[in-house]
């Protein structure tokens, strides 16, 4: 029964297990990630922005600082968003749209002087590590509670049902670290590297 019951903690592990192996294998496959990084980048940038100036809110209710000083945080870019907001009619999509488009002219511009090839080998690199670095967190994170969520069962909570349920929103919260991770490592980094390869 004991072995049954640690059989069941492990098949939560390779369901997991086996997502980031086939997303590790994709990227391994691949020579251009530009438009993964560039989908992360801007996944992110909405959920960061969503925080702040979420849809269907008005101009009143918009936490602009909070905004400038999340982005600045993320990418180092700092952008005039309080003069953008001045234009009439203004709603928190048109305002998306153009922090995104900013960022992505921006980080173009400022990788303009390396080569295609050494800003794709960086990216591929990049990723990588912080994939490989977080997946060996969650493990460990992961491996820690399996032996403390038995510890619920005094509170009347199945624990196993418990421990999916926890190991769910930790991986979750993992592929947004992944995307986050990318966006800082990856724009403040590139420079630095390619500069440390020379």
């Amino acid at each position: 029964d004991i072995r049954k019951s640690l059989l069941k903690y492990d098949d939560v592990m390779n369901e997991q297990r086996k997502v980031i192996y086939e997303q590790r294998k994709e990227i391994m496959s691949t020579n251009d990630l530009s438009e993964t990084i560039l989908d992360m980048r801007h996944d992110y940038l909405a959920a960061v922005a969503n925080n702040s100036i979420s849809i269907g809110t008005p101009i009143e209710e918009w936490d602009i600082i909070r905004l400038k000083q999340d982005i600045f945080n993320l990418t180092g870019i700092n952008l005039p968003i309080e003069n953008w907001i001045e234009r009439p009619e203004i709603n928190s999509e048109e305002l998306f749209e153009q922090i995104v488009a900013e960022i992505d002219k921006q980080i173009t511009e400022r990788n303009s002087q390396i080569s295609d090839k050494t800003i794709r080998l960086v990216e591929k690199s990049v990723i990588l590590q912080i994939l490989d670095q977080l997946w060996k967190e969650h493990i460990a994170t992961l491996d820690l509670m399996r032996h403390t969520i038995v510890l619920r069962a005094y509170g009347q909570k199945d624990p196993l049902n418990e421990y999916k349920k926890e190991a769910f929103n930790m991986f979750s919260e993992m592929l947004d670290l992944l995307k986050e991770y990318n966006i800082t490592n990856y724009e403040q980094g590139i420079s630095k590297r390619v500069t440390y390869k020379k």
